[in-house]
């Protein structure tokens, strides 16, 4: 089990009698001193803060730093590449490790801790040090985990962010429940089975899941495994609350969650958001929006190994990887825009009025050109409405989060006056921002620079007293050089020592005797006098009052954003829209894409004119070659099922693809690249294609093969779209083609999904005369003096010959190794009877036989066994020891 799986335990009452209370608070806080360590109160405080977060990284403000101790500095130096020392080296190995770093790099390093699996514990000062008597006060004031991050540096901006949590309900039901804390979405949904919350959770990018400890273990198992067996999130273990407390706070959810059946999703619900309060040290932030239907009945649902094999997109963390479909479509200026492209893309609609909606929306861009540019326009460098929403309702903000949020609000009204939608304004929070901040506010508070002059007189008072007394301090220093004749002489300030007076030590002996001595430097002296310190005095008590009364109105505006939350997130909503549309609007001009027309599932059509791969096509471009469209026609009464033969390289797998993905882009409300398109709705879609094995789960390519073709079989429906790519091919040439066979014949006599099958069986081109719906197509292919040219195009009818031996040829395989290759072929093809599509005995292990009919004889054991021998792969002494042995079984017969 991975080490993110963790149940805390507290020390028992027996386990602590007799112990002192020092002995016992290092027991709650699960940590192990050095015998010789002497417990201070500064130790103690970081005890416990460290007993309510044991199973975290604790970092613990001191200062301008965070500071590591124990096995937290030694993993935090490791993941963070930071010194670990200690204050006592003379204790050897007795002495406590330390470690860290500045606090302005705080969210760089909890960025690094969270990516490597780790969970962070964030023990903040809760006073100013100055005004603090004794020992400064401290707190854990939140706990980071990958599904509790709201910072930049931690985030992609254009995906989401979710936690998950799983509970489980009885006879395999599973509530789901799906909450992005950085953008305020919560969405739930009722499962049945372990694979497909597998796959729901891959789908949705889950960086860490509560479970139920009801689930079973090899279910929880499988949630920690690395991809692609898994889902490779961290895994937290909570005990569902018996009550909804905190689900009632964000309104009533979608009607669709309010069924009886699907009360486990509202109780993922109420445990995702107690973990929520629980990282938040007691606090579930206001902008939580009220749980959604994540309905997958009214879904494309694209399992993970067709998103692979179609790569739709890449790894976490490059998403728009080149060579990937979302890198190709996604033009969107925004983050928001961004991740509503990335939704719809890898949860596409089954509802055929929600397409058409997307659909008249990118239209409307298609048509009008200076509409698309000048809102694409006002959308460049919008900021993330809804993550500076999220920060601010956490009490997260900085100052340049607000002036973002101020900048998006003024952009708001020039948007809204160029497209008629419901897009949500909040005049009076912009104004009020507009008002209260400066133009580039400083990057933390306690700095000045923050709220604009005019705003407030009591900041305006305090602000100017400052500068007063600063400047009085500037003519002291003028008043000083003529008092003691050190033209020199300088007033400065350091955050450590204040002000002082610098003198140089070509001047030491003009000082007068009212100078009193600070501290010494290389070239000289550094004194105080009374007026200096009185006037130093006057200017912290100034810049005291002027941080506080900052501080105080930025919490106003903060919290009067937070009020305004369920607004800007509509507002972010609308945004995301429309810049999605906008962006799907550029690609269908800019590569000449149509829009498709769009039928109801159970028409089953598929017709595709000059369809064109939009990965693969942009490719090509690049190299300055030209794409060849291909055509494609499927449904469910003539053409459900076409084998497709033609030799490797000649685009079979390509065009394959090509289809499936024109599928995905109409339901996910895009135009497609095609002349015209003709797409009723599919409920499923699935491949295999390629050939890999999963080395890590001891499965070969053949296992991996026959598992994803089993899947197929098992969920498929009239309704689904079927790729089927060399299906066999990773075992014996009877045994594959039998299953190759078999697979066909099911698909169409049982299952009756419209289905793409390539194939270099050519024998399975036979199934076309006993079953009504398959039809052989193949991809062109031209001979010119033993040479081939790939047409690509698509034509009726199987292939006549593989072109292996040429493939392998422009491959490179040496003359030799060609030419041994055609003599074999040659004397194959000799020894064997032909028919219309292929030899005569293998399409006897297809043939029926008549009812009534007698039984054929039982095969010949020699014959079976001489018809299973593949003659290439033996070596010499294999092949006499073999015709020995079948010599001496005939004679036995």
């Amino acid at each position: 089990m991975a080490a993110h799986y963790r149940i805390a335990r507290a020390a028992s009452t027996r386990e602590t009698a007799g112990v002192s209370a020092d002995e016992v608070l290092i027991r709650s806080a699960g940590v192990t001193l050095p015998q010789t360590t002497k417990v201070t109160p500064m130790l103690r405080q970081w005890l416990e803060a460290k007993a309510k977060a044991k199973d975290a990284v604790l970092l613990f403000r001191m200062g301008d730093f965070y500071e590591l101790f124990g096995d937290d500095a030694r993993l935090a130096g490791e993941v963070l590449d930071l010194a670990v020392t200690t204050r006592d080296r003379d204790k050897g190995d007795d002495a406590m490790p330390m470690a860290g770093f500045p606090h302005p790099q705080a969210p760089v390093y909890i960025a690094r801790l969270i990516a490597a699996g780790l969970k962070v514990a964030v023990c903040d000062q809760l006073e100013d040090p100055a005004l603090a008597r004794g020992i400064v006060k401290r707190d854990v004031t939140r706990v980071v985990t990958p599904g509790m991050v709201l910072e930049d540096e931690s985030l992609d901006a254009r995906a989401n962010n979710f936690l998950a949590a799983v509970v489980g309900a009885g006879g395999g039901a599973l509530g789901v429940c799906a909450l992005d804390v950085s953008t305020g979405e919560v969405l739930a949904t009722v499962l049945t089975g372990g694979a497909a919350l597998v796959d729901e959770l891959l789908r949705l990018g889950a960086r860490e899941i509560v479970v139920d400890p009801a689930l079973p273990p090899e279910l929880v198992e499988r949630l920690l495994q690395p991809r692609p067996a898994g889902v490779g999130a961290r895994v937290e273990v909570r005990t569902p609350p018996a009550k909804a407390r905190l689900l009632p706070r964000l309104g009533a959810p979608d009607a669709w969650l309010l069924d009886d059946g699907r009360a486990p999703a509202l109780a993922a619900c109420e445990l995702a958001l107690t973990y929520v309060e629980e990282t938040g040290q007691g606090k579930v932030p206001r902008h939580l929006r009220a749980p959604r239907a994540l309905d997958v009945g009214d879904t494309l649902l694209l399992d993970p190994v067709t998103r692979a094999h179609l790569a739709l997109t890449g790894p976490p963390g490059e998403l728009r990887k080149d060579g990937t479909l979302l890198a190709v479509v996604d033009r969107t200026k925004t983050a928001v825009g961004g991740r509503t492209v990335l939704r719809r893309l890898l949860s596409p609609s089954a509802d055929v009025t929600r397409i058409e909606r997307r659909l008249d929306a990118v239209q409307r861009f298609v048509d009008d050109a200076a509409l698309r540019g000048a809102v694409r326009e006002q959308l460049t460098g919008f900021p993330d409405l809804a993550r500076l929403v999220a920060r601010a309702a956490a009490g997260r903000a900085v100052p340049r989060d607000l002036a973002r949020l101020r900048d998006a609000l003024a952009a708001l009204p020039r948007v809204r006056a160029l497209v008629d939608v419901e897009l949500p304004l909040v005049p009076a929070l912009a104004d009020r921002l507009s008002r209260a901040l400066v133009d580039e506010p400083a990057l933390a508070l306690g700095q000045g620079g923050v709220i604009a002059p005019g705003y407030d007189a009591a900041l305006d008072e305090s602000a100017a007293l400052s500068t007063t007394v600063r400047d009085r301090i500037a003519a002291l220093e003028e008043a000083e050089r003529k008092a003691t004749g050190i033209a020199n002489l300088k007033v400065r300030y350091t955050s450590v020592f204040g002000f002082y007076i610098e003198v140089t030590r070509a001047h030491l002996a003009k000082v007068p005797e009212r100078y009193q001595r600070k501290q010494t430097v290389a070239n000289g002296e550094r004194y105080l006098t009374d007026e200096l310190a009185a006037l130093e005095a006057q200017v912290e008590g100034a810049e005291a009052r002027r941080n506080a009364r900052e501080a105080e109105l930025f919490a106003a505006l903060v919290d009067a954003v937070a009020a305004e939350s369920a607004a800007l997130l509509a507002a972010a909503d609308v945004i995301g829209e429309l810049d999605a549309s906008a962006a799907l609007a550029e690609v269908a001009v800019a590569e000449r894409w149509c829009r498709p027309v769009l039928h109801p599932r159970e028409r089953r059509a598929l017709v595709v004119e000059e369809g064109r791969h939009p990965v693969v096509e942009a490719a090509v471009r690049r190299r300055g070659d030209t794409y060849v469209p291909t055509s494609v026609a499927l449904d469910g009464d003539e053409r459900q099922i076409l084998i497709v033969t033609g030799p490797n390289m000649a685009g079979k797998s390509t065009m394959m693809r090509q289809v499936a993905l024109l599928q995905i882009l109409a339901q996910a409300g895009s135009f497609v690249p095609a002349r015209k398109a003709e797409l009723s709705i599919c409920d499923r879609v699935f491949t295999r294609v390629g050939a890999s094995d999963d080395l890590a789960q001891g499965r070969s390519t053949f296992m991996v093969e026959m598992t994803e073709a089993a899947h197929i079989l098992r969920g498929a429906t009239p309704c689904s779209l079927v790729l089927l790519d060399e299906i066999g091919r990773g075992t014996s040439t009877f045994d594959g083609l039998s299953i190759a066979w078999a697979v066909a014949e099911h698909l169409h006599d049982v299952i009756g999904a419209r289905t793409l099958f390539a194939t270099h069986y050519h024998e399975l081109a036979a199934l076309a005369d006993e079953r009504p719906r398959i039809k052989n197509v193949h991809v062109v292919v031209k001979e010119w003096n033993e040479e081939i040219v790939f047409v690509r195009a698509l034509a009726e009818g199987a292939a006549e010959h593989s072109y292996g031996i040429q493939v392998a040829r422009l491959a490179g395989l040496p003359a030799p190794v060609l030419l041994r290759a055609r003599e074999v072929l040659a004397g194959l093809e000799r020894a064997r009877p032909q028919s219309d599509h292929a030899p005569t005995p293998q399409l006897g292990l297809f043939e029926r036989r008549a009812p009534g009919a007698p039984p054929p004889p039982p095969p010949s054991p020699t014959l079976t066994r001489l018809r299973a021998v593949e003659p290439l792969r033996l070596t010499p002494l294999e092949a006499i020891n073999l015709l020995a042995a079948l010599v001496e079984d005939a004679r036995r017969e």
